[in-house]
């Protein structure tokens, strides 16, 4: 098949909805200034803010802004709410958007180019992306470049950072409904393990903000995300154990990623962590620190 010119290439924009009302606009506002966007779509989560009513009102803003909500307007969490949207998608390509989130501008039209620029079939767009915390704080999140390594260490990307490709997406089915954390992690393992392999944009070009009640959600929240968490990388580490391609290299960062994870959560270490790999890794860490101590005291 003749592949697409990238100006006729089409990216849909989804931003779900919950109780955003004092973010919504930031985030309508960076997609719109996107190129290649032929729609956004708002999908409202049951808020009980007024973010539904602000999104009617960011709707009068340009005739590519579309809003829905879930029949009878139920809370149904993110996963189902980002499935919701794409029963609408008329694009190529879907760029997600958390409501509190921000894209800047020329994110969508560097990773278009690289699909214009690709011989082979992308599933999707790896991205890198800025963490802002409430007090001006930044971290850069990079990506690894592996893509089965970044899966265990959460380093493929997220979301926003992202662009997906709309057929791979109805492939697998979409997000996974029944998550209420991993579901972006669980996608793409699903599109990996049909053999697809993402493309990577080195850029720093989306803003996730870090706030707050972003940060803190309750106790039942924590243990369903400890448990999320752990239950895919466990699933990763089967498949490529299935597939003989679970060697030294993935075993060290599966066991140094679970190990800080589980240290992290004071949760008991999983046996399936190799102790020596993980203390290497330790060790390798503690000496970085070192390292750059002796560096700040000679400035």
């Amino acid at each position: 098949m003749e592949k697409r010119k990238v100006v006729d290439l089409e990216v849909s924009v989804i931003i779900p909805v919950y109780n955003s009302e004092n973010f919504l606009q930031r985030a309508v506002s960076s997609a719109l200034i996107q190129e290649h966007v032929n729609e956004i779509i708002i999908v409202d989560d049951g808020s009980q803010d007024e973010s539904l009513a602000l999104s009617y009102q960011l709707r009068e803003l340009s005739s590519k802004i579309q809003v829905y909500t879930h029949p009878n307007k139920n809370n149904l969490g993110l996963a189902a709410t980002r499935n919701r949207g794409l029963e609408f998608v008329t694009g190529d390509w879907v760029q997600f958007l958390d409501a509190d989130d921000e894209l800047l501008p020329g994110k969508i039209l560097a990773q278009v180019n690289l699909i214009q620029k690709s011989e082979i079939k992308i599933p999707f767009i790896v991205g890198n992306s800025v963490d802002v915390f409430e007090d001006s704080r930044k971290h850069l999140n990079r990506f690894f470049t592996d893509p089965w390594i970044g899966l265990f260490c959460s380093k493929l990307g997220n979301s926003c950072s992202n662009l997906f490709e709309i057929s791979v997406l109805k492939e697998v089915g979409y997000f996974n409904s029944s998550l209420r954390t991993s579901e972006e992690y669980d996608l793409m393992f699903r599109i990996m393990k049909l053999g697809y392999l993402p493309k990577y944009d080195s850029s720093f070009l989306t803003l996730i903000y870090k706030t707050t009640g972003s940060l803190s959600r309750g106790e039942q929240h924590r243990q369903t995300m400890i448990l999320n968490w752990v239950n895919l990388r466990l699933q990763i580490r089967d498949f490529l154990v299935s597939q003989g391609k679970f060697g030294s290299k993935e075993t060290y960062y599966y066991s140094a990623y679970m190990g800080m994870f589980h240290n992290s959560f004071k949760q008991e270490y999983h046996p399936s962590i190799n102790r020596l790999y993980y203390m290497l890794f330790l060790l390798k860490q503690n000496l970085k620190t070192i390292f750059k101590r002796k560096l700040i005291q000679h400035e």
